[in-house]
């Protein structure tokens, strides 16, 4: 049984100065962000919910203070050279008050550069690529393993080289975005098997490969359909994931646990000059997820049907929605944790919601 109490403060500053550098037109974006927490960690035997012997007890905090800075040089009335970078300094520290011996604390510190390039093709369309250096430090569920060797447990940070392509903008009546990405990871934490069966604990794996697309529009379908001013509107969104090992001596190329491959979210909305609209939707994944490391459990695909509906009074900022899901009651796994090798007995599933209604208002003023 958990029982964790969580205390974490977030701040951030951003600044934008637009000018002129060497003639052209120069925008600069500089800002901070600093992230604190503290956690107070318990876990006790679970005696049919209510907590027994304490099994588990440390006192948690996690520090991540980063800094960066953007260039934009327009060396064409359309055309962009982006230039960047950011840096920072992570810490994390358990103290473990059952036993002082496993508590432990890291400390990590990263620099990423950014290179890249952005073209206004036309007023409302830009395109845009560019190489970024990426750096993620641990966790402290990483860090911190109760099973089998417990105790914090020193681990690299995750490194990335990402190479992005991709528009956004309006073509004619549809509002898109797309891109297609590849990266390259070094010492992506992963959990790996522990020394005894059905244990496992988080390490830096060697190589990994990330890559995919997403692709997201709104499309004005038709207008004065059923009376003068009304619309359809059709929006969807799609990714698609492609997470692997690249030749890891276990796991060779095996996908990466825990990320379906294809995941699909489509509604078409009416929308009445009256102020009324109703939005049926849809939430599709063909293909369910691998669990474990081995590739030898998945989860089912499923498709979900929902319904939106709600009422606006713009003059007084006042609007209400209802809303629908799963109106099909549909049994399915939304998520699952992941594990080295899946077994028959491996508690991973988590199951997603019934059939569940939901309603809201918002005052804007």
């Amino acid at each position: 049984m958990i029982d964790n109490r969580n205390d974490d403060v977030n701040l951030f500053a951003r600044v934008t100065l637009d000018g002129r550098l060497g003639g052209l037109r120069n925008r600069v974006v500089m800002g901070v962000n600093a992230a604190m927490g503290d956690v107070d960690n318990r876990r006790f035997v679970n005696l049919s919910g209510r907590r027994g012997a304490l099994t588990f007890s440390a006192r948690e905090t996690a520090t991540t203070l980063d800094a960066y800075v953007e260039n934009s040089l327009y060396v064409l009335d359309n055309l962009a050279l982006v230039t960047g970078i950011s840096g920072g300094q992570a810490r994390r520290e358990s103290s473990n008050r059952l036993n002082p011996a496993l508590s432990g604390s890291g400390d990590w510190s990263f620099a990423n550069p950014r290179l890249g390039v952005m073209w206004q093709a036309t007023p409302g369309l830009q395109a845009y690529g560019n190489v970024t250096w990426s750096t993620e430090p641990p966790t402290l569920s990483d860090l911190v393993s109760l099973v089998p060797l417990g105790g914090f447990q020193l681990l690299k940070p995750q490194r990335a080289t990402t190479i992005e392509l991709g528009v956004r903008g309006e073509v004619g009546p549809v509002n898109i975005e797309a891109a297609i990405w590849h990266a390259w990871l070094r010492n992506e934490i992963q959990l790996f098997q522990g020394p005894t069966a059905g244990s496992s604990f988080a390490l830096n794996a060697g190589r990994t490969l990330h890559q995919g697309a997403e692709l997201a529009a709104t499309w004005r379908a038709a207008q004065s359909l059923v009376t003068a001013q009304d619309s359809v509107v059709l929006r969807g969104a799609y990714s698609f994931s492609d997470f692997r090992f690249d030749g890891d001596p276990t796991y060779r190329d095996n996908r990466l646990p825990g990320v379906p491959r294809h995941v699909l979210r489509a509604e078409a909305r009416y929308n009445h000059p009256a102020g009324w609209w109703v939005a049926p939707n849809l939430d599709y994944v063909p293909e369910g997820l691998f669990v474990d490391n081995a590739n030898t459990t998945r989860t089912n695909s499923y498709t979900l049907m929902g319904l939106r509906a709600g009422f606006e009074l713009p003059e007084r900022g006042i609007s209400v929605f209802v809303e629908g899901r799963n109106l099909l009651d549909r049994r399915y796994i939304s998520s699952a944790s992941v594990t080295p090798v899946a077994t028959a007995s491996s508690a991973l599933f988590e199951p997603g919601f019934g059939r569940a209604v939901f309603a809201g208002t918002t005052f804007r003023f």
